[in-house]
């Protein structure tokens, strides 16, 4: 396997891992649940480990398609903003293991970081979705410009190849 293959085999986990995480959070936090909050929070601090491979085989992968007539700045598109993804999931799941350490103690800021680990688990979902959706523009055209075919005709509506 190559740097792209390792890639694209490991960027699904942190993605669907903090969406995931994100929504038991807050069904937890709505149903008062410490079981599902904690097993929330285990996610999000495991997703958030899960970032650092991920990032590290950007560049090998990068590697491997530069040459296969991709435009560069989709590329670099998705470098920059999974570099920016990388912070802010680091800082959810730094949130995360705080909230389960004081959840684990009974502290009385547990609250406090318990709120601030499901916005931040809202806002990496949102960054790393842009995050995959710019990486899914450089090998998927329909994605990068879902007009180009449906100009062709209805060829993607209908099946068929007449105008």
């Amino acid at each position: 396997m190559n740097g792209a293959h390792w890639h694209l085999v490991l960027n699904h986990a942190p993605v669907m891992g903090i969406i995931i995480g994100t929504f038991l959070l807050a069904g937890g936090m709505v149903f008062k649940t410490r079981q599902v909050i904690h097993a929330a929070l285990f996610v999000m601090i495991a997703s958030s480990i899960m970032i650092i491979p991920v990032f590290l085989t950007g560049e090998p992968a990068e590697d491997v398609i530069e040459n296969l007539g991709i435009d560069h700045h989709l590329i670099h598109e998705h470098e920059e903003a999974g570099e920016q993804a990388l912070w802010i999931v680091a800082w959810a799941g730094i949130l995360s293991l705080i909230s389960l350490f004081l959840s684990l103690r009974n502290n009385p800021q547990l609250k406090l970081f318990t709120i601030l680990s499901l916005l931040g688990g809202i806002l990496a979902s949102g960054v790393l979705l842009r995050v995959g959706n710019l990486g899914g523009q450089i090998r998927h055209s329909e994605i990068a410009n879902p007009t180009a075919n449906i100009n062709k005709g209805n060829s993607l509506n209908t099946g068929s190849d007449e105008e």
